[in-house]
């Protein structure tokens, strides 16, 4: 079969800040160093004698599912999303924003942004994408739950005469277009099952097949696109048997994938962070000293080895590492140190008083309460690796598992004293929601400091100034240690050997700038 070129562009984007301690992983496979950006083949040999199932690219989908990108959660559906649909902007593997449907945009505080539309623009049904169409998009999906914490700061949105879209917001952010790979639809059509987009693929039944109004279409399109739904265990066997050419999933996940053939994994960075946070309300846990001394134990390199088999980065700082605003000498200080921890625990007060074998704070005994969910193996594993490492250094801490129901429950009631679990930060990792009073602020990180540095951060106009805020938010972040982090999730995507060069997945779907992507039936 002759070599094909698959063009694509990208327009998923995962849902807004969102507690996921306990959130359902798709599957699991043993994955390699977060940190090498190229492709992984897997040491598995290829089953002897195996002929191709078909010479037809094919992907999963649920069809019994919504296929409306604004509304739907369905993960293989989202993923297709990439294919049907298109935002302003998507996500680079480094988690920085370039533009798709904006072909540029100029601010001049950061509160009101002016945005130039790309020319030639089509949507499926034939109608130029217009300003009217980007309008209606967004403040549909402002309303939406799966879009509302993403652009609930979006004040205005209005068509100018010149053409373009002028967006204010309630506050200043300069990082607005992270934010805006939110999938673009035709007006008057949010309540269809399945709204017209722009991308370059139309969804025809079983299939999706090129769409020639696309600006990238061209002799070397990859015309067709098999749909075929499969069950999440049937996912290993259907690669296996090359029914089935493309899988997206999260390797921490408790479902593993036992593929046995040759094949290329493909690993992205996500806003998905895994932390630890202290109930400040809490008599001994409320002083800083004691928190800074308990940071010290937790040793997120070895969590994300021994318990999520590298299929994290590990982060030392609330930041994630890839968007490059640190060094690891940075970061150094904060790192797991039983010696620093008892040098910090002399100054938080924290010594066997008694000869009990058990460290006091003063002449007080501590007894600490650590919950997590069982849902999530993984997790409880680390808890675990956490729970071990404090009490071999004398700290009575006793881990409690707990069902969803009740986690959700003792976070809401505050009846925990350390918790370990997951958040979907937004895309331009405005942590508000995580402190002082956020929706996500189970421990009570009240230190009247994050504002301003949070402010200071998303206020910075050029990326130099935006290093300086973002190292002086981890610090301070850190300095508080309310919350610990410990390790951002990396998704994978999974190909079959040869097929598909050039991919780039990110944060903004499995497709994006898939526009570069070959796909070479014939290797299969």
């Amino acid at each position: 079969h002759p070599m094909r070129r698959l063009r694509l562009l990208a327009s998923i984007f995962l849902l807004a800040a969102l507690l996921t301690s306990c959130y359902p992983e798709e599957s699991e496979t043993p994955t390699p160093d977060p940190d090498d950006t190229g492709d992984d083949v897997s040491e598995t040999p290829p089953q002897e004698g195996y002929l191709a199932a078909d010479d037809i690219f094919t992907l999963n989908y649920s069809p019994g599912e919504s296929l409306n990108p604004l509304t739907s959660l369905d993960v293989y559906n989202e993923q297709l999303f990439g294919l049907i649909y298109e935002g302003l902007f998507a996500l680079d593997g480094e988690l920085k924003p370039h533009p798709v449907l904006c072909e540029s945009y100029e601010t001049r505080d950061g509160k009101v942004f002016d945005l130039k539309l790309r020319d030639g623009v089509k949507f499926h049904g034939g109608g130029a994408l217009t300003a009217t169409d980007v309008v209606y998009s967004l403040i549909i999906a402002r309303g939406t739950a799966k879009y509302s914490s993403r652009l609930g700061d979006i004040e205005d949105v209005t068509a100018t005469e010149d053409g373009g879209v002028r967006i204010t917001l309630k506050k200043v952010n300069y990082c607005l277009p992270s934010l805006l790979d939110v999938p673009i639809i035709e007006t008057g059509e949010a309540d269809k099952p399945e709204p017209r987009g722009t991308g370059p693929y139309i969804r025809d039944g079983q299939r999706l097949t090129a769409f020639t109004g696309h600006r990238d279409y061209g002799p070397d399109t990859l015309e067709t696109i098999n749909l075929k739904s499969f069950p999440d265990t049937g996912l290993a066997a259907a690669f296996t048997d090359r029914t089935l050419d493309l899988i997206g999933y999260d390797p921490t996940g408790p479902l593993e994938l036992n593929i046995h053939l040759l094949h290329e994994k493909r690993f992205y960075d996500t806003t998905d962070l895994i932390y630890l946070g202290f109930n400040t309300r809490e008599k001994t846990l409320s002083d800083v000293t004691v928190r800074r001394a308990l940071m010290r134990l937790v040793n997120a390199e070895a969590i994300s080895s021994d318990i999520f088999d590298d299929a994290v980065r590990p982060s030392r700082f609330i930041l994630n590492p890839a968007l490059g605003y640190y060094t690891e000498a940075d970061t150094r200080g904060y790192e797991y140190s039983r010696q620093d921890f008892s040098r910090l625990a002399l100054v938080a007060g924290l010594a066997d008083a008694n000869g009990d074998g058990y460290l006091e704070h003063g002449t007080e005994e501590i007894s600490w309460e650590f919950i997590v969910c069982e849902d999530s193996p993984r997790k409880a594993a680390a808890a675990r690796r956490i729970v071990n490492d404090m009490q071999n250094v004398g700290l009575r801490v006793e881990l409690r598992t707990l069902s969803w129901e009740d986690y959700e429950e003792a976070l809401r009631e505050g009846d925990f004293d350390m918790y370990l679990a997951e958040a979907k930060l937004r895309a331009d990792f405005d942590i508000t929601p995580m402190v002082a009073g956020g929706a996500l602020d189970f421990g009570g990180a009240s230190d009247p400091g994050y504002a301003g540095v949070i402010e200071a951060y998303l206020s910075a106009p050029e990326e130099e100034s935006r290093a300086r805020a973002a190292l002086e938010l981890c610090r301070f972040v850190a300095e508080d240690a309310a919350i610990v982090p410990i390790a951002y999730k990396q998704y994978a995507m999974l190909t079959h050997l040869g097929v598909v060069s050039g991919a780039e997945p990110s944060e903004s779907g499995l497709f994006n700038g898939a526009a570069q992507w070959s796909v070479d039936m014939g290797r299969r």
